[in-house]
């Protein structure tokens, strides 16, 4: 499997034990997941993990259609909040930034 940076012009190769393990890390860097993963051992474990990994991204994406066509009926709309959920449920929600006010003598951002 071959990984390209971002502005970066050659690609990186992660040697991988079988298709199983790549089919697995390209799910998860399709999802935007970086950085040091431990996989499983066998063939027969990355195929089952990567399994129930799409298990629970399906689900994931059935919930997130749910909650967003509760919440809305434009059809946009519906998608562009599902996608965010789908984005929340994998990566987190963003914590919120308290802005506080500027002390006088600071220039404001």
């Amino acid at each position: 499997m071959f990984f390209r940076q971002p502005g970066a012009g050659k690609p990186v190769s992660l040697p991988l034990p079988s298709r199983a393990h790549a089919e697995l890390v390209f799910t998860l860097a399709r999802l935007g997941l970086h950085g040091a993963v431990r996989l499983p051992e066998g063939e027969a474990a990355a195929a089952a993990l990567k399994v129930k990994l799409d298990a629970r991204l399906a689900a994931n994406a059935e919930r997130a259609q749910r909650l967003a066509r509760s919440r809305t009926s434009d059809e946009r709309r519906i998608e562009d909040l599902a996608r965010l959920l789908e984005h929340w449920l994998v990566h987190g929600r963003p914590e919120r930034r308290v802005r506080r006010p500027a002390a006088p003598d600071e220039p404001a951002p």
